[in-house]
Formats: C-alpha cells, structure tokens, sequence
C-alpha cells in the first residue's frame, strides 16, 4: 500500500512542479538560465525522477503519512475533474432535449 501512496504522490509532486502557478516564478528563472536547465524543469519524465527521490526519502524516514496525504489531495482532485467532466455532459445532453 505504500508503494502505491508512493507512485501516486510521485505524479502529484510532479504535476505540481511542472504546471502549477505555485512554481512558475523558478520555471521563468531557470529558462533565463538556460535551456537545458528550463527543459529539465519542464519535463514530466525528468522532474519525476527528482519527486521519486524525495518521495524515497520519505518512506525511508518512516514518513508514509506524507505521501497519503499528497495522494489523498491528488485523487481527490481526479475525482473532481471526473465529476465535472460528467456535469458537462450531462448539461450538454439536456441542452440537446430542447
């Protein structure tokens, strides 16, 4: 069970990292650097490996409780997108009953 924790708090961090507002201001600031270095902070395989490894340390340090949290906040928010992918369709369907 913690392995799986630890594969789902792997893609959150990674998500977070790449596409999040949260960390635009290093991504503008590492492409200004470079574009090896932007490249590396923009690629999903790349900067997973980096999330792997602290998620690592974590379960090395006994600090699985970290990753449940992550992967209860990443699965919640699958679960919202589902949802609301479902309300467009059904608002879509409805639209076309009239």
């Amino acid at each position: 069970m913690k392995y799986i924790l630890a594969i789902i708090a792997v893609e959150a961090l990674t998500e977070i990292f790449i596409e999040s507002e949260l960390f635009r201001w290093f991504r503008r600031w590492m492409m200004k650097r470079s574009d090896l270095f932007y490249e590396l902070v923009t690629c999903g395989w790349c900067v997973s490996v980096w999330a792997a490894i602290i998620v690592f340390a974590l379960l090395w340090y006994g600090l699985w409780w970290i990753l449940a949290v992550i992967a209860i906040h990443r699965l919640s928010n699958f679960l919202h997108d589902i949802f609301g992918l479902l309300k467009r369709f059904k608002r879509v369907e409805d639209e076309e009953e009239w």
